[in-house]
């Protein structure tokens, strides 16, 4: 395994170590749902509120990180290049660490800190797509060698050509 799995496999290990340290704050009705308002429109019992939800997560996060190893193995056999497999890391890494804060922003939350839940909800989300979207961008800068016809310069006509080549072999290749 890869150090990016590892950091992945320790912020499945936070979880039940911020609901340790938050369990004694909690109230016996914890708050754990909002709709588009401040006002909360669920709510769950300490425990399960606590750690249910944390073990939850733990479970998404690690049949997340499997499938990412299944993917990584396959495109190290199928790929020379490593750098599509680097996409599943990150976004995996993006993901839990948007988990994690988002179970850790609810515990504070009915800790008594003050803040607005739909408002910071609205922010990390905002900043998990931007996130998401720099690592895609990246990905498909590395992973695409030749420039795609239909989005650069398609009126030059080594482009047009190239096209035409390529979908040549491939009729030629997949015809019966």
């Amino acid at each position: 395994m890869s150090k990016k799995h590892w950091l992945i496999i320790i912020i499945i290990l936070l979880f039940p170590v911020v609901g340790i340290l938050f369990y004694p704050h909690m109230p016996e009705q914890m708050r754990t749902h909002w709709g588009g308002s401040d006002v909360p429109d669920d709510y769950m019992a300490k425990f399960a509120g606590t750690f249910m939800i944390a073990i939850i997560l733990m479970i998404i996060i690690a049949i997340i990180l499997a499938t990412n190893i299944g993917l990584t193995r396959i495109f190290a056999k199928n790929y020379s290049s490593k750098k599509p497999a680097l996409v599943f890391d990150y976004f995996t890494i993006l993901i839990s660490l948007f988990l994690l804060t988002t179970y850790t922003a609810v515990l504070a939350y009915n800790a008594g800190a003050k803040f607005s839940i739909p408002k910071f909800m609205s922010i990390s989300s905002t900043v998990l797509t931007a996130a998401i979207l720099m690592v895609t961008f990246y990905v498909l800068k590395a992973f695409i060698k030749q420039p795609l016809i239909f989005l650069f310069k398609p009126w030059k006509s080594r482009y047009w050509k190239k096209a035409k080549y390529q979908e040549a072999c491939f009729y030629q290749k997949h015809k019966k």
